[in-house]
């Protein structure tokens, strides 16, 4: 590579856009609301509890034969314009800045039954409610933990475990709980393989092979 001699047109990505990965067989349309689910994916937001409303999907995000995490949704998050819901559930003019709920992937409502927050109303007029989205929540740890016998570990080799943690998504940062006694020699190091799943590794760098006793292992994935 060469620096520069004429214009470029450098490819950007607004600070307000972000990367989520996708729940199992969603498909989410350009232009839907988009919330996270317990698990930290991405899926179209439904009238549910415990999803967090993250914005405005920028393109069709179609997950639909794919595993969790499989494909990527930016998400943009700004102020939008959302359906309003009719009747009793409809977002008035006396209730901006308080928070809305979703109904669906384009509505928005005033009544909170069986939802999750949409977001501040900001303004309510004959087209719809915009809505600022809430914030976003702190990182968040996935925790889980396995029972498990390594055997024999021949010298100057390693065997590896495979550790459940659903959410979890290839470049999370992982810590380990190690037992109270670990065979002299044995070291233990631990990463998000896949999707929902941690590799916990034990690597024996002695001259002889070693035989660590069956131990609880636990394992805590954090997400950004």
């Amino acid at each position: 590579m060469a620096a520069l001699t004429k214009d470029r047109n450098t490819p950007f990505r607004a600070r307000t856009a972000i990367s989520v990965a996708v729940k199992a067989a969603a498909k989410i349309y350009a232009g839907a609301m988009v919330a996270l689910d317990a698990t930290g994916h991405a899926a179209p937001a439904s009238a549910a509890p415990g999803l967090v409303a993250l914005g405005r999907a920028e393109v069709r995000a179609d997950n639909s034969a794919g595993a969790d995490g499989a494909i990527q949704a930016l998400v943009r998050r700004e102020v939008f314009r959302w359906d309003n819901s009719a009747g009793d559930g409809a977002v008035a003019a006396t209730d901006v800045l308080k928070t809305c709920y979703i109904a669906d992937d384009q509505t928005v409502t005033i009544d909170p039954a069986g939802s999750s927050p949409a977001g501040t109303v900001l303004g309510v007029d004959s087209e719809g409610v915009w809505v600022e989205p809430p914030a976003l929540p702190a990182a968040r740890v996935l925790r889980a933990s396995k029972t498990h016998d390594f055997g024999a570990i021949n010298a100057r080799s390693s065997e590896d475990a495979e550790i459940e943690v659903p959410g979890a998504a290839v470049g999370d940062l992982v810590a380990i709980a190690l037992p109270a006694a670990i065979a002299d020699g044995i070291t233990f190091s631990a990463r998000v393989s896949e999707a929902g799943k941690v590799k916990l590794r034990a690597s024996n760098f002695t001259a002889a092979a070693v035989d660590p006793d069956e131990a609880d292992f636990a394992v805590a994935v954090i997400k950004p």
